[in-house]
């Protein structure tokens, strides 16, 4: 699967996630801060198997973007500690 294609598919997921769990409280809190149940209680069966397949490109794109921001940072801290 191509960058551009795991990006979309990443699109899609934050977009159901935010559709589902706006204020990240899901799977947190188990009331929100109006003290609502923070889940809607119509949902039963949450598919883990099926959301780790979706997640899984995605996981693994940004752990790549996770050491290239690394990566950078050691290099900007060496040049920092030359350049003196």
């Amino acid at each position: 699967m191509g960058d551009r294609q795991v990006l979309n598919k990443a699109q899609r997921i934050v977009t159901v996630l935010s559709e589902f769990n706006p204020l990240s409280f899901a799977f947190r809190y188990p009331i929100d801060i109006k003290g609502e149940p923070s889940i809607d209680l119509t949902v039963r069966l949450i598919n883990v198997r099926h959301f780790e397949e979706q997640i899984d490109d995605v996981a693994v794109l940004l752990e790549g973007i996770d050491i290239y921001l690394s990566v950078l940072a050691d290099m900007k801290n060496e040049f920092l500690r030359t350049e003196c």
